[in-house]
């Protein structure tokens, strides 16, 4: 909302962060859980997904500054922490 209006090449930005398949978020989730079991059974919604760009065409990191760091590990141990800190105070 700050950056200057001349700095702007457009009025809506598609963000691209964090990118990654159900496949590596439940091996993130199994090192954190070792019995946890995740199966795939693709339904007409994939047909949809598979309609979707690979890669986003992020134009925020140029006209802001702004760029996503955050790694799939990284998330996942903020996540599990996150559930964590629920459980320890009672919070749902």
């Amino acid at each position: 909302m700050s950056s200057p209006n001349e700095k702007l090449t457009r009025r809506v930005y598609n963000l691209a962060g964090l990118s990654f398949s159900a496949g590596e978020l439940a091996e993130e989730i199994k090192k954190k859980v070792p019995d946890f079991v995740c199966t795939f059974k693709p339904d007409f919604r994939q047909a949809i997904a598979d309609t979707w760009p690979r890669t986003l065409n992020d134009e925020s990191n140029k006209d802001w500054g702004w760029n996503f760091k955050q790694t799939l590990p990284e998330l996942a141990n903020k996540i599990f922490s996150d559930i964590k800190a629920r459980e320890t105070s009672g919070a749902k």
